[in-house]
């Protein structure tokens, strides 16, 4: 009896019915968790910026944000007319929250911009524990424009797993002209650990 193979097509297929369906996926020695639906602009508040549906895909193929940001130094708030254009996503728990049991948070992020360089911090990414009034920040210095880019944050280095309940990210004004126009396309938002059994310690009994 013949045995069939099961296509390309079908294995990718199975891979982003399982993605979608919140269950994890091995590719090659890793285990990913896809949080694709951090990609829906309905999740995420924005303020003195826009978030869109991106028209392009990362570069594996997953869906993407776009944050538009207009810099205006004359246009903010009242207090802070030089402001800092954000947008910011609660979290669901469990599904979204349980960081601890992964290596990393990983992203793919591409920078746009109407003239001039990026900054040295051209944006901010925020995973906040309002509990414990805690921010950890992560500045995206490894943006380069025009240039997808895969960002990649241990969760080891994270303080307050147990508390993380928000995401943001935002830019300060004063870092660019007036005027500028910004679109970061951001997307592939994933969990990712070891796909294989690592032996950290061996005792050895008398």
């Amino acid at each position: 009896m013949q045995m069939l193979r099961p296509s390309l097509a079908a294995i990718a297929a199975l891979t982003a019915l399982a993605s979608v369906a919140g269950e994890p996926v091995t590719v090659g020695k890793q285990e990913i968790l896809y949080l694709d639906q951090l990609a829906q602009p309905a999740r995420w508040g924005p303020s003195e910026a826009t978030v869109t549906v991106a028209k392009t895909q990362t570069p594996g193929k997953r869906p993407a944000l776009l944050l538009h940001i207009a810099v205006d130094h004359h246009g903010g708030e009242a207090k802070y007319p030089i402001g800092w254009p954000r947008m910011y996503c609660p979290l669901r728990r469990p599904a979204e929250t349980e960081w601890a049991n992964w290596d990393r948070l990983e992203f793919d992020i591409h920078a746009g911009m109407s003239e001039g360089k990026l900054p040295k911090a051209p944006l901010g990414f925020q995973m906040l524990c309002p509990e414990r009034h805690q921010n950890n920040i992560h500045n995206l210095d490894e943006m380069k424009l025009g240039e997808w880019v895969t960002v990649s944050i241990p969760t080891s280095k994270l303080k307050h797993l147990a508390e993380l309940a928000k995401l943001g990210f935002n830019i300060s004004e004063s870092s660019y002209k007036d005027k500028v126009v910004l679109d970061f396309t951001i997307g592939g938002f994933r969990l990712v650990r070891s796909a294989e059994c690592a032996l950290e310690s061996l005792a050895i009994a008398a």
